[in-house]
């Protein structure tokens, strides 16, 4: 008579254990195309990765570059070839945080050079598209609303003076801004907006240099809108 064998845990385990193995095999025999279309998406997602933080980082090296070109010649007074290199930067790499320290840099070449409509235009660029610095956008309005005095837009002008002191109010120059919106409101005809620019400089900075002025020129508006 044959004996019986025993089984032992370990002849289970092992049983278990090629059952598993079989079945997962199966599996993905039965689904290789999907596990391959996983894996190739897996790869591609991971060299796509790779390429866009590369040249993220190609990107701002280059644009940290032209900047400091730019910047090196602003300082020299030699504007035409900043605006030619603050251009580079943005066209090139206009995505980049140092895009938009080029389009401030090239706003104030052209407003240097006097030519007001492009120091307008890529001063509104800055506040529209990057806005990264609460005293470079309070300076911003304050020269777009000087293009637009440039230009004779005297109601747009006193708008942006008030735009400016209005959104940022602890700037230094906001009572500068308030005369100078009274003075373009008064220009384009809008007493009141004029009076009222004034009375805020009287309100609210009364301990500056503008105060007198302010409460002489709100005199003087009343007296001719009466």
């Amino acid at each position: 008579m044959v004996a019986k064998r025993r089984i032992r845990k370990h002849d289970l385990k092992e049983d278990r254990f090629v059952t598993t193995t079989f079945r997962l095999t199966s599996v993905v025999r039965e689904n290789q195309n999907t596990f391959l279309t996983i894996l190739a998406a897996l790869v591609v997602l991971v060299i796509v990765i790779v390429v866009v933080t590369s040249s993220r980082s190609r990107s701002h090296e280059g644009a940290a570059r032209l900047l400091g070109q730019a910047n090196m010649l602003y300082q020299a007074g030699h504007f035409h070839e900043a605006i030619q290199q603050c251009q580079s930067v943005l066209d090139q790499h206009g995505n980049t945080q140092e895009a938009g320290q080029a389009a401030f840099f090239l706003a104030d070449s052209y407003l240097k050079l006097g030519d007001y409509q492009n120091a307008l235009d890529a001063f509104t660029l800055y506040v529209n598209r990057y806005h990264q610095d609460r005293l470079l956008m309070a300076s911003s309005l304050t020269a777009i609303a000087s293009c637009y005095e440039q230009l004779g837009q005297f109601s747009s002008a006193g708008e942006f003076y008030m735009k400016s002191a209005r959104e940022y109010p602890e700037f230094f120059g906001t009572p500068e801004s308030l005369m100078n919106a009274g003075r373009c409101f008064a220009h384009a005809g809008d007493l009141d907006a004029a009076i009222d620019s004034y009375t805020r400089v009287v309100e609210d900075f009364s301990e500056s240099s503008y105060f007198t002025d302010a409460k002489m020129l709100i005199a003087e508006l009343k007296t001719m809108s009466d």
